[in-house]
């Protein structure tokens, strides 16, 4: 007798044995169970269920090896000279070496699995799912239907507000048609996961960020919808991005005839390319003990002249980040206080000491409007 089951409209439930659901079915408390075939055959009580179907699950499985290379290979060399009649014979299709990038996007789904099982497994979200601080979780139907905190406060609306949005509305850059199309096909219920990387998506208040972004098909609330997880790397790409900046300009400055267009090419560049509010290059003069502006971008910035310092043991022994740069030749992140601000719409500044000769030479400095534009300090000597 065959039937035809479609899981996703059943109440879903594991337990710890085959056992426990042979007894859960004998007591009429679950109507199907899914058993592992050996462990049935293995039961004492497998005379008094009925087997209405066997499935065989095609999966690949995994070797996990320690990573030495010399030891890889010998593994290596060992299954490729394995018979391919005998690795057949033992229900496979093939053994398969993994690169390195398919290594990685096992990770991410396996990982996308256990929350899928999870949520499965309880007919809930959990708690540790619901107040993750690592990740977004949306539900869309037609609409977004839920979301946890993570994902309303990265995207900066609320729980309500979110319900009134397409699942397209948060993204940027992306196919409306595409993602239209790709809705249908969840709301009819077809199951297929994806992956998206490097995908923009849109805040309420029109600022654009980076995510790793995975989507699937769920049975939410007696109806399918569309699961996303988004994993936000704006702060990983941006200082991917201002690495290599900050690499270039130092090249830059060793190699130039001329500094005039480098500097003001750099400052134009920055702003453009990190969306800056503004970019400037202070001199840092030792003979005269002097550090002023030289260049900046945009020509106008009012507060140019408050951007003028003596290098004295006050200036020295000072709170300004600037200061601490010149001393611990750091580049310094952090927010601006309001008692600093230069200018109402400045709220995180980057300060980076620049070398030439293995002398400080100069300092660049970027004021960004974002509160956490970067988190972390980084040593580039």
């Amino acid at each position: 007798m065959s039937i035809n089951l479609d899981i996703t409209r059943f109440n879903t439930y594991f337990f710890e044995s085959c056992e426990e659901i042979i007894e859960k079915i004998k007591n009429g408390e679950i109507d199907i169970g899914f058993i592992h075939y050996e462990n049935f055959l293995d039961s004492k009580n497998k005379d008094e269920i009925k087997i209405h179907e066997k499935y065989t699950l095609e999966i690949p499985h995994y070797f996990m090896v320690v990573n030495e290379p010399q030891l890889i290979e010998k593994i290596k060399q060992f299954l490729g000279s394995l018979d391919k009649n005998l690795i057949q014979t033992l229900g496979c299709k093939k053994i398969q070496i993994i690169s390195e990038e398919n290594l990685k996007l096992l990770k991410y789904i396996f990982s996308f699995c256990d929350i899928t099982f999870n949520l499965l497994n309880i007919q809930k979200l959990s708690r540790a799912f619901i107040d993750s601080p690592y990740f977004g979780v949306l539900i869309y139907h037609e609409k977004y239907v839920w979301a946890n905190e993570y994902a309303c406060n990265l995207l900066g609306y609320s729980l309500e507000e979110l319900k009134k949005l397409k699942p397209e509305e948060i993204l940027h850059g992306f196919n409306n048609t595409q993602i239209r199309e790709i809705v249908k096909r969840r709301l009819k219920g077809e199951f297929f996961l994806q992956k998206y990387e490097n995908i923009e998506y849109k805040r309420k208040d029109g600022k654009k960020g980076k995510a790793i972004i995975f989507t699937n098909t769920i049975f939410y609330e007696n109806k399918y919808c569309g699961l996303v997880i988004l994993i936000d790397v704006t702060e990983q790409k941006k200082l991917e991005k201002l690495n290599k900046l900050i690499t270039k300009v130092n090249r830059l400055i060793i190699y130039s005839a001329t500094e005039d267009e480098l500097y003001s090419d750099i400052c134009k560049i920055l702003v453009n390319t990190l969306d800056l509010n503004s970019a400037l290059v202070l001199k840092v003069d030792k003979e005269k003990n002097l550090i002023y502006p030289i260049y900046w971008y945009p020509k106008e910035i009012p507060y140019i002249n408050k951007l003028n310092f003596v290098i004295d043991k006050n200036f020295l022994q000072s709170d300004l980040s600037i200061a601490k740069a010149l001393k611990t030749k750091e580049i310094i992140f952090r927010p601006i206080h309001k008692k600093d601000i230069l200018n109402s719409r400045i709220q995180f500044e980057c300060i980076i000491p620049l070398s030439k000769n293995k002398e400080i030479d100069s300092i660049l400095i970027m004021y960004s409007s974002e509160k956490t534009f970067l988190k972390k300090n980084i040593n580039i000597y």
